[in-house]
């Protein structure tokens, strides 16, 4: 059993390192932003780090509906801390009463409309999850792909 004093650690040891991560990768994310970009292309970029199914559901419910069915993309959810077990393939059957649906079904409803599912690779590491124990199409996260979204002027952020 995970301690509330070895989990703040975790969260604490998971946002340095991808700070780290983020100041050490080569090149300017923001060098490569498009200034000419329309609203409509405006990326989105969803942190989710509760392991709270609802808010989850809600992540996917927004990123799908009022972001990439409306223009906007690209469209990121980015996985980290406690949701990170609830984007395991063990996790297929977790409901989101609040939709009548599960939380695996919604995410892949924002995949099926163009969005990416990013997960922290030191939430894995520290949570025993390997890359095989993912859901379907969701990308262990690298600086260069957080950076190609969360980084460009006329990204917009959520969090849940």
């Amino acid at each position: 059993m995970v301690t509330n004093r070895l989990r703040r650690l975790v969260v604490l040891l998971a946002s340095f390192c991808f700070c780290i991560g983020t100041l050490l990768a080569p090149g300017s994310a923001g060098a490569q932003a498009t200034p000419t970009q329309g609203v409509d292309d405006a990326p989105l970029f969803i942190n989710v780090t509760s392991d709270d199914p609802w808010k989850v559901a809600m992540a996917a419910f927004f990123g799908t509906n009022f972001a990439l069915k409306q223009g906007h993309k690209p469209v990121v959810i980015f996985v980290n801390v406690q949701a990170t077990p609830l984007f395991t393939k063990a996790k297929s059957t977790l409901r989101a009463d609040q939709f009548g649906r599960t939380v695996h079904e919604m995410l892949k409803d924002f995949q099926a409309a163009g969005g990416r599912i990013l997960i922290c690779p030191v939430c894995m590491k520290a949570l025993s999850i390997a890359d095989s124990d993912l859901i379907d199409g969701a990308e262990v996260a690298t600086a260069k792909s957080v950076n190609d979204v969360l980084f460009r002027r006329e990204t917009k952020t959520l969090a849940w």
